[in-house]
């Protein structure tokens, strides 16, 4: 018997996995159990071909925050019970060593990670990534934060590494 949302009793436990390799899935989910239905508004899809939910052309890049969040949030609202697990390895990273300046590793071509620092000074080359021109010496501490926080606002995860060697 259902409650009073009209979704079936007894809800699962949901999970929010996003892995570089598979991209973001809805694990525990069941047909009937509406999730679906919540997370679509969220940037979610059912997959026929996999027989699971998750974000469209989401694989080979890194987690949407914010999109997961949303869906997390809602999912919980409507009395789920969910938990997010994102593998460390797909966070965006702010790289500074005195030898080769600032970059931004991690990212790939078209998931807007450049466009978001793009107006901090930070530039893209098809050949050497995102970086920031003549940034070599001593770390610019405020545009690597601001950098770092602007990303974590539009909802990428993030993490920071400055290697103060003089190598």
């Amino acid at each position: 018997m259902g409650d009073a949302t009209g979704l079936p009793a007894g809800r699962p436990r949901i999970r929010i996995v996003h892995t570089r390799q598979d991209g973001t899935r809805i694990k525990g989910s069941v047909p009937g159990d509406g999730v679906l239905g919540i997370v679509r508004h969220h940037g979610f899809m059912f997959f026929r071909s996999a027989d699971e939910i998750g974000i469209r052309r989401s694989a080979g890049r890194t987690a949407k925050l914010g999109k997961i969040n949303a869906a997390a949030e809602a999912l919980r609202s409507a009395g789920f019970t969910v938990e997010v697990d994102i593998s460390v390895d797909d966070a965006l990273c702010i790289v500074h060593t005195r030898a080769e300046g600032t970059r931004l590793l991690g990212t790939v071509r078209g998931d807007g990670a450049w466009e978001v620092v793009r107006d901090l000074g930070f530039f893209a080359s098809r050949y050497t990534g995102v970086f920031v021109r003549r940034s070599k010496g001593a770390p610019d501490r405020r545009l690597i934060d601001a950098a770092a926080q602007a990303l974590r606002d539009a909802g990428y995860a993030v993490n920071v590494n400055i290697k103060e060697g003089s190598a």
